[in-house]
């Protein structure tokens, strides 16, 4: 097989494709190349000098040539093809577009800006690349965040993909609902064992006959009120069909609420009389709402299937938790129809038969590396790890649930570490008097510690007796100020000291505000000063503080190195009890 990898840039194609060496390194005469290190090899002269002296059209051509010659000289070919390519590819490759959940055309790199020198890619651009990687690709493939090395899920998603190892014959509930722009469907229930939801309002009658033909678990689901008696002769003996019951009653095996009423409680009203499966697929607005809600589903789970739906996808890691225990559920190649659903990859690495669960807790956290860089820990103790969006108002009921869902170990981001200090009332083993908790763990009861200190106390060695500027802060005001008593603070919503300001310019700045919250009300420093360098609490490519570091042409620290500090440390925390 040849597979060329597509993406926008700093997607991890590059990382992918080292991964991916390792993962099939036992196949015969493979090859796996970089189309740009190849063409910097074949001319001595690196890519940012051929575009710069010759310009982008004749490296587009040089780019084509080389492209074409690889292709022909392996058989077996893993191809890291660029952001930009615009080739053609041969009917002997296929084509994996590369993505990851956070937004790429806000990532930014100080290490490959853009040619025009801006660290983030125009809209226009932007969407015009994404149109044709859509129109390449065989497959989507939605990248599991921090993934630096071997992936178990992963591994098992090119092994499948290459045809050297087969999928045991275990029924799956996960379903994929298909769209038109599916190309390799066949592939999706070869990874997964997946059935297929087809919907008349996302397919032609057409596409469903044809798909109809394959022998895999279907759904044929009614969404369109034009096609009822032509989605209705399509249904054959042993084929499940879905009807909303918005439209009403039907003799059909499944029925489906995707609207909702003011009130859970009088939207569940509206199940009571219906016979046969109901799946409860409605907006869900907070924690309470999905306990009742699964409640009502653990009353009758032969009959009852419930899929919570948000705007922002933050049940997705209820539907992880419970989408095996449901007569069905649904995964996501892609997009798919709900943010809600999780990916292919999320599934893939799920375990579902482990009963006790860890989890990052906070809002946001969709972008948090806890899952990965936990999940090996918490592998060895039959134990997944995944990211719970808990709000600070649903504190209370959301932390009794999810303990009882099964629970035992937390870690907790803002806004909610002041709670998680209210819920252990001391922190185990710290003798700062800090009313922050940031790692739980339940035996007998919650018991906690905050181990930001120790991810702080590496980054204070390093700026010891230096003018420091902490901008932002938030809920970790009080750990900061322990560690650095010769900063000065300012709100990064007003840009106004607390307290006293700076005389001059800082030698470094501390960023501490979040991307959601700078971008909702934050200011930048002032132009005038000239710092050293930027140092960020955060450690995602769309920080704020990248660039804070490059208006002002300094050094930029990333938080990656304190988020590992403090993560090792819970790893110690949780292991001083022995669950």
């Amino acid at each position: 097989m040849k597979l060329a990898l597509v993406g926008h840039r700093g997607v991890g194609k590059s990382h992918l494709l080292k991964r991916v060496e390792n993962y099939l390194s036992d196949i015969p005469d493979i090859a796996f190349l970089s189309l740009d290190q190849e063409i910097e090899r074949r001319t001595g002269k690196r890519i940012v000098d051929i575009f710069s002296t010759q310009g982008e059209a004749f490296f587009r051509s040089l780019e084509n040539k080389v492209f074409t010659e690889l292709s022909s000289e392996f058989k077996n070919l893993v191809l890291d093809v660029g952001a930009g390519f615009e080739g053609s590819f041969p009917e002997d490759f296929k084509t994996l577009w590369v993505k990851r959940a956070i937004d790429s055309s806000q990532s930014q790199f100080l290490n490959r800006p853009q040619l025009d020198g801006s660290l983030v890619m125009d809209t226009e651009r932007f969407l015009k690349r994404e149109k044709r990687y859509k129109s390449l690709c065989d497959v989507e493939l939605e990248l599991l965040e921090h993934t630096q090395s071997s992936c178990a899920s992963e591994k098992k998603y090119f092994r499948y993909l290459f045809g050297i190892e087969k999928l045991s014959k275990e029924k799956s509930s996960w379903f994929v609902t298909l769209f038109e722009s599916h190309k390799n469907f066949e592939f999706l229930n070869s990874l997964s064992g997946c059935g297929f939801e087809l919907r008349d309002d996302l397919l032609t009658q057409e596409s469903i006959k044809k798909i109809l033909r394959k022998s895999f678990p279907f759904i044929i689901s009614h969404r369109n009120k034009e096609y009822i008696s032509e989605t209705q002769k399509l249904i054959k003996e042993n084929i499940l069909w879905d009807w909303p019951l918005e439209w009403g009653k039907s003799e059909a095996p499944i029925h489906s609420l995707h609207q909702r009423k003011d009130s859970l409680v009088e939207t569940l009203k509206v199940l009571d009389s219906i016979d046969g499966v109901i799946k409860l697929a409605i907006p869900i607005l907070d924690f309470k709402e999905l306990q009742t809600a699964y409640q009502w589903y653990k009353e009758d789970p032969e009959k009852r299937v419930f899929l919570p739906s948000s705007e922002e996808g933050r049940w997705k890691w209820f539907r992880l938790l419970t989408g095996h225990q449901m007569k069905f559920s649904y995964l996501r190649e892609s997009c798919g129809s709900s943010l809600d659903q999780p990916t292919l990859l999320e599934v893939l690495r799920y375990e579902p038969n482990n009963k006790l669960w860890s989890g990052i807790l906070g809002a946001p956290v969709k972008h948090s590396l806890t899952p990965s860089t936990h999940e090996k820990y918490f592998k060895e103790k039959k134990a997944n790890v995944l990211h719970v969006d808990l709000k600070e108002h649903e504190w209370e009921s959301g932390i009794s649930f999810l303990k009882e869902l099964g629970l035992r170990w937390a870690a907790v981001t803002s806004p909610l570490k002041l709670k998680a200090f209210s819920l252990v009332k001391e922190n185990q083993g710290k003798k700062e008097d800090l009313k922050s908790t940031n790692t739980l763990i339940f035996k007998d009861r919650w018991l906690g510690t905050n181990t930001d200190i120790d991810g702080l106390a590496k980054l204070a060695l390093n700026l010891k007796d230096q003018s420091v500027v902490v901008w932002g802060g938030g809920g970790t005001l009080d750990v900061i100020k322990k560690f650095f008593p010769q900063a000065v603070f300012y709100s990064s919503r007003t840009g106004e000291p607390r307290g006293s300001s700076v005389n001059g310019s800082p030698h470094s700045i501390i960023w501490a505000v979040g991307r959601e919250s700078f971008l909702k009300e934050g200011v930048l420093p002032p132009k005038k000063w000239s710092p050293e360098q930027v140092v960020d609490l955060n450690y995602t490519q769309d920080s704020p503080g990248i660039s804070c570091a490059y208006n002002y042409g300094c050094q930029y620290h990333s938080g990656l190195d304190m988020f590992l500090e403090q993560a090792r440390k819970q790893q110690e925390f949780w292991d001083s009890y022995g669950i």
